[in-house]
């Protein structure tokens, strides 16, 4: 067993340590075999234990294994120059040998590389992909997408659809979005961008309502490509430096680098507003609510335009006499259709309830709803006594229905609660106008002594644009007085004594110049 505390006092093991990586680097790395599993140099020294083993058998006084591990595989991005020195180099050695330049056996793949951080992160950077072999061409760089502006009612802004950025293969360009004056560009989370890569979605957006016909934008950059490799090698390849080393093999590029771009037109804003208006005629302050329903042509319209809402093309309101309701910026071009739900109190007339809704204006469908009425006249007759004409008779108009709550004066009654209470004589008549067409009725007499009631029509409904005529005639019932009641009695009797009288004097009369002998022939009547 072996374990860091052993160091430095377990010098046995560390002894075994240090013969395994000489090893490895004698029948290994040296002579380009392989272990009995197969394993080469290049795998063996990528290995963390050959790596653990190398920081502990090559560590010093001064340098523990511990530091010596983190000088070889930091990954921090702040280094020495040392460090920095140490960590290019490898990754140039790697370069030339992943390319085949002589004189070069390490590779990307190679342990002494694997195990710098820092050179990974280097070859990583300048991974050979991501630089064009041939010239770039402009024509392979295209903006895709729809480029129509549209009313967002979620944000109240105006968007576009969606749009990309194409490049040709392994481009790999950051691209920078010229754009119109007010319009800014996102990520489809809502995310501003001025740059973006090659397939990454984004959208314009504009606060203001997009009107110009000659709006565009541009995508631009500069992208490298790779002319040409060149080879630097020693001349004599034998030459050798004045400290004895030889030199190494070089590689050289010849980088160049073009600008290209590519626009796409945008089309501005196509929208309209609807806008739904209530009336209404023949009724006074009127606080009747009307329903209508607006239906569009296109089932893809959700949310909120203005004053309406649209679930799937569908919106809802509500309005009173003299109110309206708006739908703005809604997309230009697609039909509607406005249903007002039917009022049987109500006759309805409309205009533009059907028709597209035009760019940059406002269709309108315009309600009027006259309301309906019908008078109610009660009328009064008294038979059978003069005294009578006289006389006020007490009545009661009650309205139910939706005329339970009616208040106000209507031609000859005032209601309050739908009642009217009113005073009518011998052949008067009272009319209430303007009342609600449908509404039922009842006109009911309070009683009167002496007076049989008799009524037609009562009770009813009112009639649109006719009148409802309730009448009443009261007739006088004469009764004879019991014993000892006062009444006509004594008249009757002093009548009855005058006739009698004057039933005796006639008759006195007629005696007195009767004849009282006989007729003789030359005589006359004695007297």
């Amino acid at each position: 067993m072996f374990s860091y505390s052993d160091y430095p006092d377990n010098t046995a093991n560390l002894a075994k340590l240090s013969q395994f990586v000489t090893d490895e680097l004698t029948k290994y790395y040296l002579t380009g075999a392989t272990t009995p599993s197969g394993h080469t140099s290049a795998e063996i020294r990528a290995t963390p234990f050959y790596q653990a083993a190398v920081a502990m058998a090559y560590a010093t006084d001064n340098e523990t294994p511990l530091k010596l591990w983190d000088r070889n595989h930091s990954d921090a991005d702040t280094v020495t120059e040392s460090e920095a020195y140490e960590a290019t180099q490898y990754a140039i050695w790697a370069v030339l040998g992943d390319y085949g330049i002589e004189y070069n056996s390490l590779t990307s793949k190679s342990g002494e590389v694997t195990q710098k951080a820092l050179a990974v992160k280097l070859l990583n950077s300048a991974s050979a992909d991501k630089v064009l072999r041939a010239e770039p061409d402009a024509g392979n760089v295209k903006i895709t997408g729809d480029g129509q502006f549209a009313y967002d009612p979620e944000y109240g802004v105006w968007k576009t659809g969606t749009l990309t950025v194409g490049e040709g293969t392994n481009y790999h360009g950051t691209y920078t979005l010229t754009l119109p004056s007010g319009v800014s560009a996102h990520e489809p989370d809502g995310t501003p961008v001025t740059t973006v890569t090659a397939g990454t979605k984004f959208f314009l957006a504009s606060t203001d309502r997009p009107t110009s016909t000659d709006m565009e934008i541009t995508a631009s950059d500069t992208l490298t490509w790779l002319q040409e490799y060149r080879q630097y090698s020693p001349s004599p390849e034998t030459y050798t430096a004045s400290d004895g080393k030889n030199f190494q093999h070089m590689i050289g590029a010849v980088i160049k680098q073009k600008s290209v771009s590519a626009k796409l037109a945008l089309k501005p804003t196509s929208d309209g507003n609807l806008t739904v208006s209530k009336s209404v005629v023949g009724e006074a302050n009127s606080q009747t609510a009307f329903t209508f329903t607006v239906t569009l042509g296109d089932k893809s319209v959700n949310g909120t335009y203005g004053d309406m809402t649209f679930t799937n093309g569908v919106a809802t309101v509500t309005l009173k006499d003299g109110e309206s309701a708006t739908a703005e910026h809604l997309p230009a071009g697609i039909g509607y259709t406005v249903v007002e739900a039917e009022n049987s109190h109500y006759d309805a007339s409309k205009t533009g309830d059907t028709g597209d809704i035009p760019n940059g204006s406002t269709a309108t469908a315009a309600f009027t709803n006259t309301f309906k009425t019908g008078d109610l006249a009660v009328t009064k007759h008294v038979s059978g006594d003069i005294s009578g004409a006289q006389k006020k008779f007490d009545f009661t108009v009650t309205l139910s229905g939706d005329g339970s709550s009616l208040d106000g004066t209507y031609g000859g009654m005032t209601f309050a609660g739908g009642v009217a209470n009113i005073k009518l004589g011998d052949g008067e008549t009272a009319t209430a106008t303007g009342l609600p067409a449908g509404i039922a009725y009842e006109v009911t007499e309070a009683a009167a002594d002496g007076y049989t009631t008799t009524s037609e029509n009562a009770t009813g409904t009112i009639e649109y644009g006719k009148t409802s005529e309730a009448s009443f005639t009261n007739t006088r019932t004469f009764v004879l007085p019991l014993s000892g009641m006062g009444g006509i009695g004594p008249m009757l009797l002093v009548g009855l004594v005058l006739l009698a009288v004057a039933a005796i004097w006639i008759a006195t009369r007629k005696l007195r110049f009767a004849p009282t002998g006989k007729h003789s022939e030359g005589r006359g009547d004695e007297r």
